[in-house]
């Protein structure tokens, strides 16, 4: 990476590369995501009567998220989407043979449309009013519709990318954090088929700025997440009540069904992260959402 270009993308990629060998560590946030994703296609499966078409995996890296071998047999097609052709490489390589075979062609894609967008220190030369709508606005059709869509701990690394890019005190800082979360709600809410379901699975604030956080017992997990939120304790543009409204406003046609879940620990090196989850449910082509 040159002194005068930001690549963007390689922040991610190099991100995957650190954390390749992080399987085991992510074990307890895999389990509840993993859980998450399966109780939303078992629902969607009761709904219909028959199996649901298409799990699509936004963000799926390396794949220390989700257990595929769980997942996949629930769905009859599933896409695994991200910008990083080597680490969707390496999840399907430790796949079986059976589970890797069902699998849909890759999508490389950037997500946001923007990672080519960020130069490095030329600031002053971008049209702010373009690039705003721009990133708030992703192209939708750099991914599949699915039934059931997943972001996994994608927004939280979207925005920390937007973080590295611009200093803290130009004047379109929180403006570029802000456009580039709604650009990602809005593509999970625009990628779900009518009746489908998105979720939008995040980390909101780490052992960093709440040490309690590593040690504390499950059943405390929920009162020191809430109050770490209401005192302002997390990562910015990452409030899950403002996440919840903005997906649900974000959604086609209005008035989705949306619940929260967990918190629950992913455990990463010396850090310790909470996790949320957001479920929205659409409505179907007859109105219905149930």
């Amino acid at each position: 990476m040159d002194s005068q270009h930001h690549d963007a993308a390689a922040i991610h990629v190099d991100r995957n590369r650190q954390s390749r060998a992080g399987w085991d560590s992510f074990s307890e946030h895999r389990a509840r995501t993993t859980a998450l994703i399966e109780a939303v296609g078992r629902r969607l499966e009761s709904r219909t009567g028959s199996g649901v078409e298409r799990l699509v995996l936004l963000g799926v890296g390396n794949g220390n998220d989700v257990d595929l071998p769980t997942l996949v047999p629930l769905f009859r097609s599933t896409t695994l989407v991200d910008v990083d052709a080597e680490a969707i490489a390496h999840c399907r390589s430790g796949l079986p043979a059976g589970i890797k075979e069902s699998l849909d062609p890759n999508v490389l894609a950037d997500l946001t449309g923007m990672l080519g967008r960020m130069p490095k220190g030329d600031w002053d030369a971008i049209d702010w009013n373009a690039w705003l709508i721009d990133a708030a606005n992703p192209p939708h059709a750099s991914a599949p519709q699915g039934d059931v869509v997943v972001s996994t701990c994608l927004i939280s690394q979207l925005i920390d990318t937007v973080i590295q890019w611009l200093p803290p005190d130009h004047d379109r800082f929180a403006d570029a954090i802000l456009a580039v979360r709604d650009g990602h709600l809005r593509l999970l809410a625009g990628l779900a088929k009518a009746g489908g379901t998105s979720v939008l699975i995040t980390d909101v604030v780490s052992s960093d700025t709440l040490p309690e956080l590593a040690d504390a017992c499950d059943d405390r997990l929920p009162t020191l997440v809430r109050d770490s939120v209401a005192s302002r304790n997390f990562f910015t543009g990452l409030n899950p009540a403002v996440l919840m409204q903005r997906l649900a406003a974000a959604a086609h046609p209005s008035s989705p069904s949306t619940a929260i879940h967990g918190p629950w620990r992913w455990r990463l090196g010396p850090r310790t992260f909470a996790v949320i989850g957001i479920t929205m449910e659409t409505k179907s082509a007859d109105g219905d959402s149930d």
